[in-house]
């Protein structure tokens, strides 16, 4: 290789090695990042997963704030990448059926496929106490912040900022 090829070839990029202090778990579907912020309580692994036109957050608590490994949170997440389009497919459809009947909150012209696209999932947490916690960036509603708790025991709750900025939290 010439001289010229070494400076303009484009080369990829392989990823950073984890500095000496950092826990990295390392997965078929992606490289977690552990971190701890024990002031608000959060010990858990972090990944951002890139998909054809959006990027995902999602967050996979520890077993114990007292220990960095997280199997109950992984496992819980890969139930959910066993079927990942059906299960967005249903939280979009939760979401959009709740809206749909609050008919203040939906721009004129706007229907339920049009919202189905809209509805932009971006981020995901698995929680040690059984809780996972979806947001939304985009609804196709006069909303922000969106949400969605389904608790350990299967109820769910929706919380989301309308257009005046008020809070709202409903069980659904």
């Amino acid at each position: 290789m010439g001289l010229f090829d070494k400076l303009f070839s484009k080369k990829e990029k392989e990823p950073a090695a984890p500095k000496e202090d950092e826990i990295i778990i390392e997965k078929p579907y992606g490289r977690f990042k552990y971190f701890s912020s024990p002031n608000v309580n959060e010990y858990g692994y972090e990944i951002f997963i890139t998909g054809e036109d959006d990027e995902i957050d999602v967050y996979l608590d520890t077993d114990s704030p007292d220990t960095t490994e997280a199997s109950f949170c992984f496992g819980k997440y890969e139930e959910f990448l066993a079927d990942k389009e059906n299960r967005i497919y249903e939280l979009r459809k939760i979401i959009v059926e709740y809206f749909l009947f609050k008919p203040d909150m939906i721009p004129e012209g706007s229907n339920e496929e049009k919202m189905m696209e809209e509805t932009e999932l971006t981020w995901m947490g698995y929680f040690r106490n059984g809780d996972v916690q979806y947001g939304f960036y985009s609804v196709g509603a006069y909303a922000n912040d969106v949400l969605l708790t389904v608790k350990s025991d299967g109820s769910r709750e929706l919380k989301y900022r309308d257009y005046d900025n008020e809070e709202h939290i409903e069980k659904i």
